[in-house]
């Protein structure tokens, strides 16, 4: 039961992310193209979930392993691997979202600045 909060605030916000997250990659794709790029992203969200899980758990396990010899007790081990697991997913963190600014931006096709042109000229008359 003392995990519940955690657990629960956890579960909620991937909830209320992940669906939006999604929408809002998808929308960037061509409608003939959104079968491949649901299942290159499903697949993709499943491999870096799988990656992530075994580096935070080796993490997590191998300084519980290195600690165990010293007087620490069995509790305190676990809250040093965790602390050393949370910091590691921190840095993971603010890596990802230093490379997310690095990302290109799309830029607009001239049919759809032609578009935006016609649609910006006509709203003076529609006044």
């Amino acid at each position: 039961t003392a995990l519940l909060p955690s657990l629960l605030c956890g579960g909620c916000g991937f909830g209320l992310i992940i669906g939006p997250l999604t929408t809002l990659i998808l929308a960037r794709v061509e409608p003939n193209l959104a079968g491949a790029a649901a299942g290159v992203l499903a697949t993709a969200q499943q491999v870096g979930g799988a990656l992530g899980i075994a580096v935070v758990g080796a993490l997590l396990f191998g300084r519980i392993e290195g600690a165990a010899g010293t007087a620490l007790t069995r509790g305190a081990l676990f809250s040093l691997a965790t602390q050393t697991a949370l910091r590691f997913n921190l840095a993971a963190f603010v890596v990802v979202l230093g490379l997310f600014f690095l990302l290109p931006t799309p830029r607009a096709q001239p049919a759809q600045v032609a578009a935006a042109d016609t649609v910006q000229e006509r709203i003076p008359d529609a006044i």
